[in-house]
């Protein structure tokens, strides 16, 4: 979310509001739940988990997966994959205890498909260095890339399932936010975040 989604929102809430200040906690889905519980932040966007019952859970957008690849690569050329053409693929996997690669596995097993990671990190940053590096390439959000990004870098979308996973703004239930709180996620909602 902090490549692409989050910087644009944060600038508009900074000119709109330059007195107040924003703390970003960079996070894993469960850090994010866990910071907003902990009240360590009034608000979190994270991919939607499991249903917590102190955290009132607002969508933002829905975010498909893609393939990243670099140049030369067998399926640079190709507007859209399959998950088949992803089993020859030298790929580089984020680790199953982040919440897209959850999702992504039940989502996959649920159609009898199962991928093997060549490498694995815990970040996707990280994945998309190893790719522009050359050293395989990814099955990422398509909100953690964008083309142009990184020269020789393609992300191609994936079909056959499409599969997206759900964005969500977290808060708690009891309680009000500050002002300024109330400010950011009123922006945050305003704006279109689709990818």
């Amino acid at each position: 979310m902090t490549t692409h989604v989050l910087p644009r929102v944060i600038r508009q809430y900074a000119q709109q509001y330059p007195g107040n200040r924003i703390r970003l906690l960079d996070g894993a889905t469960s850090e994010v739940r866990d910071a907003v519980l902990g009240g360590r932040a009034e608000l979190g966007i994270a991919v939607q988990a499991e249903k917590h019952p102190e955290l009132m859970e607002t969508p933002l957008f829905t975010d498909p997966l893609a393939f990243i690849c670099r140049a030369p690569h067998p399926l640079q050329d190709r507007r859209s994959v399959t998950w088949t053409d992803m089993r020859d693929a030298d790929l580089i996997g984020v680790s199953s205890f982040v919440a897209t690669r959850i999702f992504m596995d039940y989502q996959l097993a649920k159609r009898g498909i199962r991928l093997l990671s060549n490498y694995e990190v815990q970040h996707h940053a990280t994945a998309v260095n190893l790719v522009a590096a050359g050293v395989g390439s990814a099955i990422l959000p398509s909100s953690t890339f964008k083309d142009g990004d990184r020269p020789g870098v393609r992300k191609i979308a994936l079909k056959n399932p499409e599969v997206r996973r759900k964005v969500v703004l977290l808060q708690l239930r009891r309680g009000s936010l500050t002002p300024a709180a109330e400010a950011f996620q009123v922006l945050l909602r305003r704006t279109r975040l689709e990818h």
